[in-house]
């Protein structure tokens, strides 16, 4: 995995490095709803639901050549999701009043918000009437501004809502993106986007100590999302 990050970065300094000869550049704003999820590492943990987020935010295109660009941005991305937690105590748990507690934790439904900042390289066909045509692939980095969670105890522990979890998630995340999609003209630069995103996490959004047989708890954060936005 860090083989390929470490490609595509290098590919994208080279095309910033021709990028020089050439002046163009788009700007846009977005707004794009997913779907997001996690997968544990570890047999203490299943994957037990999905989480509806959206992200919003604005974006830049650099062309280095009229149908290659290098695209950049600033986002505001909530996602989530479920996880299950199979019997037994764990070392880092929230109680209600922000503590460390080792209660018996059976369900906790996250909502993480982070701000990212993407850096892919972004291949266009030739206009195609009022249609161009697009493929997108690179990295994601962010931080975390916000963590809550909602719990469920094995004990019948009555659930516990909104929960700060901020010192128990990781501050970074990085992750790779792959996607396609469309511009509509409208007129001149103007145009519609439409396209389809797969945000694949590669560090762990967790920092919750260790099982009680000492696994470390860990899972990778995922999700699709649909992103409609216009361009200038």
């Amino acid at each position: 995995m860090k083989r390929i990050v470490l490609s595509i970065l290098f590919t994208l300094f080279l095309a910033g490095i021709y990028a020089q000869d050439y002046t163009p550049w788009r700007f846009g704003l977005k707004v794009s709803p997913n779907i997001s999820w996690f997968n544990p590492e570890i047999r203490h943990m299943e994957y037990k639901n999905v989480d509806i987020g959206f992200s919003y935010g604005l974006f830049g295109d650099k062309h280095f050549a009229k149908n290659y660009a290098i695209s950049s941005g600033f986002f505001i991305t909530h996602q989530g999701g479920e996880i299950y937690f199979s019997e037994g105590t764990y070392e880092v748990v929230i109680d209600g009043t922000g503590e460390a507690d080792t209660t018996d934790l059976k369900i906790r439904k996250y909502d993480l918000q982070y701000i990212d900042v993407p850096l892919t390289l972004k291949l266009r066909t030739r206009k195609i009437g009022y249609f161009t045509y697009y493929g997108q692939f690179g990295a994601s980095f962010g931080f975390n501004i916000r963590a809550r969670a909602d719990d469920e105890y094995h004990n019948n522990t009555s659930l516990k809502k909104n929960l700060d979890i901020s010192d128990f998630t990781n501050l970074f995340k990085a992750s790779l993106i792959m996607g396609a999609g469309f511009e509509y003209s409208l007129l001149g630069n103007t145009a519609i986007v439409i396209g389809l995103y797969y945000n694949n996490g590669f560090i762990n959004p967790l920092d919750m100590g260790s099982t009680d047989d000492n696994r470390k708890i860990s899972t990778r954060a995922n999700f699709v999302e649909l992103t409609i936005g216009m361009v200038f």
